[in-house]
């Protein structure tokens, strides 16, 4: 039943994109809170329920999956070095999860190198890598989505970027919601999380339990972690500094500082040397 019913769900444009383990993860995890429907083979009625209802489920966890404009890889091929930034600046323009942070990716990346880390995690990546040709950051990257299109996208683009700059690229599907899986994740110096946590809080994980385990599990000293500060709506948010996280923070006893931007607010936590 799995496969037919993954793509049914995926019929819909907005969730066609994603990784077919994915929708996998949010079938079972369905069915694990509506046990009346979870039989073997389910009448019709049942099944347009349980299609209804994931993609109930997607809608909360992906955003800005359909939104995306994915550009063809023929466009960055051969360029030379100024040639490509101008067109990756083009495609961050273009694209919903990056254009907001346009203007502040300087601010960010000097951030970022005042820390000399030799091995980014990027999880929920989007297209934030294409942001990397004008960060005077070298090192090994490695870039976690859900998206299977913006995965082969990048991985795509990885190949062009080492012979631009000496950033050595990796991209493949990864799945937050899978917090047992975390600690499995190549060891690096930082790990990237960027307006993703909001959309994995549901209600069935109490106290902010999701975001509590991926700063524990994360193999990563430092971590930088944001939120928007508006409303899905456009509109300023009423607490955007999220005081639950400053809680968490000192509760498990790491040193964070807040980097505070217009439509962004970001959080550079440090979990102290590993013991």
């Amino acid at each position: 039943m799995s496969f037919p019913l993954i793509q049914k769900i995926k019929e819909k444009k907005e969730f066609s994109s994603l990784d077919d383990a994915f929708v996998q993860s949010q079938i079972e995890s369905f069915l694990k809170r509506n046990q009346r429907l979870a039989i073997p083979d389910p009448k019709h009625k049942d099944l347009k329920a349980i299609v209804k209802g994931v993609r109930a489920s997607l809608r909360k966890l992906v955003v800005y999956s359909s939104k995306e404009k994915i550009p063809g890889i023929s466009q960055l091929k051969g360029l030379k070095k100024d040639e490509f930034q101008k067109l990756c600046q083009n495609i961050l323009q273009q694209n919903t999860s990056t254009k907001e942070r346009t203007d502040i990716y300087p601010s960010i990346y000097q951030e970022i190198r005042k820390l000399k880390p030799k091995r980014i995690l990027d999880l929920g990546c989007g297209l934030n890598p294409v942001s990397l040709i004008p960060s005077n950051w070298q090192g090994e990257y490695f870039a976690y989505d859900i998206n299977q299109e913006e995965i082969s996208f990048l991985q795509k683009f990885f190949r062009i970027l080492k012979s631009v700059i000496n950033i050595n690229g990796h991209a493949a599907y990864f799945n937050l919601l899978e917090t047992e899986k975390i600690s499995s994740l190549p060891k690096a110096d930082l790990g990237i999380i960027l307006k993703v946590t909001d959309l994995l809080e549901q209600k069935k994980y109490k106290k902010h339990k999701i975001t509590e385990e991926l700063l524990q599990k994360l193999p990563c000293r430092f971590i930088l972690l944001s939120f928007s500060t508006k409303t899905l709506s456009g509109k300023p948010m009423n607490a955007p500094e999220r005081n639950w996280l400053k809680w968490l923070l000192e509760r498990l006893k790491y040193q964070y500082r807040i980097l505070k931007y217009p439509s962004e607010i970001f959080y550079l936590i440090d979990k102290g040397e590993p013991k």
